[in-house]
């Protein structure tokens, strides 16, 4: 005697799970790649989970560290992502004189871990 599916959740297909999966998946991307490239939203880019706030604004930030220092653009980036809130990281790629600034700190710490690794 079957109990009614009470109990039991519905199995479905293996391909519907994917593309349920998949497609969400597609629209974040999406969306963080039309923010990365449109001007810079404070409040759109707050209401983001944090590990997205950090996407958006690295891809905001890199190319202008990147100006100034190719080699080592993406660990300043990530550098300053790791250390610094969403308000002041957007306060940074506004405002080139406080970028340069943190920029240079960025330097001095790894030039210091460069020097500590050598000892």
């Amino acid at each position: 005697q079957p109990q009614g599916g009470r109990g039991v959740p519905q199995q479905r297909a293996p391909q519907q799970q994917q593309a349920q999966q998949a497609q969400p998946t597609q629209n974040v991307a999406a969306t963080m790649q039309a923010m990365a490239s449109a001007p810079l939203d404070p409040k759109r880019i707050s209401e983001l989970p944090a590990d997205q706030q950090k996407m958006v604004l690295g891809e905001k930030l890199y190319p202008l560290i990147a100006a100034s220092q190719p080699k080592l653009a993406g660990k300043i980036t990530g550098m300053l992502l790791d250390s610094y809130f969403s308000e002041e990281i957007i306060h940074l790629i506004e405002t080139p004189e406080a970028l340069n600034d943190k920029i240079k700190e960025a330097l001095v710490v790894l030039e210091q871990h460069a020097k500590n690794q050598k000892h």
